[in-house]
């Protein structure tokens, strides 16, 4: 009969729990290295200069396009501004807009007849649709701030960020003026 020996028992069971710890170390290693090597992708791109023309009027952009395997990527609200666009994004659906802004659609007689409303319902309407564009306006600008805030952000996207929201700002300004105007424009058409 063979007499068990506990003490090499042990010895075996160290080594398997070894053998084990090793293994599991050497997966969890080798799978931060995949996974850092599909986060550290290195792309190379060249911002460019180009000269843009709508309609035949030369225009400037606000950021510089880049150019990648010889694709032009333009920002999209810059486009959008460039050729006179609004621009809408509904994330639930990650859908981006393009739409004449409604103050274009009234002049050319897309949204309202004027002939059907009296002048102060129609002067409402207008009101209504510019506190619409005043809304909008405010949460793109609160989207661009919190872009800022993104660690890591490089100068030329935090310049291009606050262009942005330098132009939207400005954009507010006058869709807050043209409303105060159309207030004004209302409480006289009250009076009369």
């Amino acid at each position: 009969m063979i007499a068990a020996n506990p003490e090499k028992g042990m010895r075996i069971m160290k080594k398997s729990f070894h053998i084990v710890i090793a293994l599991v170390l050497g997966i969890f290693i080798g799978s931060a290295t995949n996974a850092f090597a599909a986060i550290g992708d290195v792309v190379e791109a060249e911002f460019a200069k180009f000269v843009f023309k709508v309609d035949g009027e030369e225009k400037t952009l606000d950021a510089d396009p880049l150019v990648y395997q010889g694709m032009t990527y333009l920002p999209t609200r810059t486009i959008a501004n460039l050729l006179g666009k609004d621009v809408v994004y509904k994330a639930d659906t990650r859908t981006i807009e393009f739409n004449t802004p409604i103050e274009t659609r009234i002049k050319e007689g897309a949204i309202i007849d004027q002939s059907t409303f009296n002048n102060q319902e129609y002067t409402k309407q207008q009101i209504e649709m510019i506190d619409y564009q005043i809304q909008t306006t405010k949460r793109m600008i609160e989207k661009e701030e919190l872009s800022l805030s993104v660690p890591g952000l490089d100068d030329s996207s935090k310049e291009m960020f606050n262009r942005s929201i330098d132009q939207l700002n400005k954009q507010l300004s006058e869709l807050e003026s043209r409303k105060s105007e159309l207030e004004a424009q209302l409480q006289s058409q009250q009076t009369q």
